[in-house]
């Protein structure tokens, strides 16, 4: 299971909306293109449903796979609470940015901030020209923190994390400290997997994840 598909996946939706199959939906929005794995949750699901059928959301299979592929990659192992139906401190906030550590980003997202950010023509000045530092991209550690200070930070919401002066101090924390960074990880996703959860009455529990079920 790939850790850079799940980690896409869990903090864009928690209520599994973007594992929806229809032209209209989340899925198929801008940015979300280059998420990839759905196929993952569908067969992960279509198992659970043979086993026992209509107990397990794609929320929750969503929220248990990602802490999974997590600790596969090095990363935390952590306790989820489930039972989600379909349907942040500072540093919370930066550590889950920190899943950026695992994976590789899409051309499209950052191409102007190679040739011509904000219309100079010119390079994004806060990107390091060189921008070929050695990185962990398959391993779940703090190497992201310690690039964006180093000005080579590939997205610039990124790079952001570095200068701003709310957030600087946390990621120097946490490029400092790997340990910390990770128990701080793994905390801001079980908050995460707490937000804006459906329960009971409220949402369902789909047959399959790409589509709703006939009501």
């Amino acid at each position: 299971m790939s850790s850079r598909v799940t980690l896409r996946l869990q903090p864009l939706c928690c209520d599994g909306s973007i594992l929806l199959n229809s032209t209209d939906s989340e899925r198929f929005v801008g940015p979300n293109l280059s998420v990839r794995g759905f196929e993952l949750i569908d067969e992960i699901k279509t198992e659970l449903e043979a086993q026992c059928p209509s107990n397990v959301s794609c929320a929750d299979i969503m929220a248990l796979a990602t802490r999974d592929s997590v600790a596969l990659a090095g990363g935390p192992n952590y306790n989820i609470t489930t039972g989600r139906r379909d349907g942040l401190k500072t540093n919370a906030s930066v550590a889950l940015l920190g899943a950026h550590t695992v994976g590789v980003g899409s051309c499209g997202l950052f191409r102007n901030r190679l040739t011509n950010f904000n219309g100079t023509g010119l390079p994004d000045p806060s990107m390091d020209p060189d921008l070929v530092a050695k990185s962990t991209p398959l391993t779940f550690d703090n190497a992201f923190f310690g690039q964006i200070r180093a000005r080579r930070g590939v997205l610039q919401l990124d790079q952001r994390l570095a200068t701003d002066e709310a957030t600087s101090s946390v990621v120097a924390q946490y490029a400092a400290d790997n340990d910390l960074f990770k128990r701080q990880f793994a905390i801001a996703m079980v908050k995460l997997g707490a937000v804006n959860v459906y329960t009971g009455e409220d949402g369902e529990i789909r047959t399959n994840c790409w589509e709703f079920n006939d009501n």
